[in-house]
């Protein structure tokens, strides 16, 4: 549950991100990684920016990073280094266990990661209503912008807008994906 934090860490939440490594997406994948975890990128769709399957590629990242090192704080350490970049921070004393002490030697990333934890886990359990909330669609194949547009009443440019992963507003997916629609005004149902 932790690690959710990561992705304010890395991009604020902003899934248009783009590091100064050409990382991109609310979870920060270069090209090759995102590929790799299994997400798209072309001209058409680049799934990094899309909150949902970049994070089912992170969650695959962290799971293959904690079968290397048995352990999830040097899991955080390899995301941001690389499974190979990370082994000169780790300690194998280390790997398989469940409790370690955290000094001033961790990693800066994680020390970062720890922190966001700390400043945002109490927003999280808050009791608000959001401002504008997403409601996940399902799109079959064939589908213009404009027939999303029409069938929600909502202009493509917010649609677009709340939609980041796709890069090519003429052609959308040829399979079928999930987008999200923005409700301004309808009740949250969460």
């Amino acid at each position: 549950m932790d690690l959710k934090f990561l992705a304010i860490q890395e991009s604020s939440l902003k899934g248009d991100a783009v590091s100064s490594s050409n990382a991109v997406g609310y979870w920060q994948f270069k090209e090759p990684v995102a590929n790799e975890f299994g997400l798209r990128v072309d001209r058409q769709v680049d799934e990094r920016r899309h909150i949902f399957r970049s994070s089912q590629g992170a969650a695959n990242y962290f799971k293959k990073a904690n079968e290397d090192f048995d352990n999830y704080i040097y899991a955080v350490i390899a995301y941001y280094e690389g499974l190979t970049g990370a082994i000169p921070y780790t300690n194998p004393d280390y790997y398989g266990k469940r409790k370690m002490i955290v000094d001033e030697n961790l990693h800066w990333y994680v020390m970062k990661a720890i922190a966001h934890k700390l400043a945002y886990k109490d927003a999280l359990g808050m009791d608000h209503t959001p401002r504008v909330w997403l409601e996940p669609a399902v799109v079959e194949r064939g589908t213009s912008l404009s027939d999303l547009s029409n069938k929600h009443s909502i202009e493509a440019g917010v649609l677009l807008e709340y939609n980041p992963w796709i890069l090519d507003e003429r052609r959308l997916p040829s399979t079928p994906f999930t987008y999200y629609i923005p409700r301004f005004d309808a009740p949250y149902p969460g």
